[in-house]
């Protein structure tokens, strides 16, 4: 295994993803989200069609059928492949690289 050496001091300086608006304590307090009670009387959510109506019949069938598995194949420490099999039989798989 090959190992790359750490680099204590960075050459280019942090940048974080999130823009500094957001970051602020000031501007948290004002983005929170207030709850509020239901309204008595209030009706309870009725979707306005059935559930699964309009799915592909695959989706329908997956929904009742197994559930999916995930298989992770490692080398030592390193995973080299992550392997999806969803409950309808389909397999995703996923290579690893470093």
């Amino acid at each position: 295994m090959n190992a790359r050496p750490v680099n204590a001091t960075p050459s280019e300086p942090f940048v974080p993803l999130i823009p500094a608006a957001f970051a602020s304590p000031a501007t948290t307090a004002d983005t929170r989200l207030k709850v509020l009670c239901q309204p008595a009387g209030a009706q309870p959510f009725k979707p306005l069609v059935p559930a699964g109506a309009g799915l592909p019949a695959a989706a329908v069938r997956a929904a009742a059928g197994p559930p999916p598995t995930v298989t992770v194949q490692r080398n030592g420490d390193q995973v080299t492949q992550i392997r999806v099999q969803c409950g309808c039989g389909q397999v995703i798989e996923l290579d690893c690289h470093y």
